[in-house]
């Protein structure tokens, strides 16, 4: 249901620019630019509404993993703050650091997953 809407969100926002596009005119009352404001808006919602939806089991999920080979959950936490120091370098220009740090943070996420589960279940039949 929510790829249907992000689809016709999508479509709606593509048919819409090309109509400004070919009437420019039209579209500078106060109406229309609030129209307009307010389509951009719902499209906003609606992909911060899907991007909320699929980042929050996906850390779940990384949290799970990290916790299933016996490592701390703060580890994780700790990995993707240093990977935000890093995109905040990336944009004040210190692109080495960043690289680095960024390299850091990836490769320790990598590896950590790829650890055996600490504590596998025991395999034992229904009886």
């Amino acid at each position: 249901m929510s790829l249907l809407i992000i689809a016709v969100t999508i479509v709606s926002t593509i048919m819409l620019m090309g109509e400004i596009m070919q009437n420019p005119a039209k579209f500078a009352s106060t109406d229309s630019g609030l129209a307009i404001f307010a389509h951009l808006i719902g499209f906003v919602l609606i992909w911060a509404v899907f991007g909320i939806g699929t980042i929050l089991p996906m850390l779940a999920q990384s949290v799970r993993r990290f916790r299933d080979a016996g490592i701390h959950w703060g580890i994780f936490v700790g990995l993707q703050v240093l990977g935000i120091i890093a995109d905040i370098l990336m944009f004040s220009g210190k692109t080495g650091i960043a690289y680095v740090l960024s390299g850091i943070a990836g490769i320790a996420v990598f590896v950590i997953t790829l650890l055996p589960t600490k504590n596998p279940p025991i395999d034992d039949p229904i009886i």
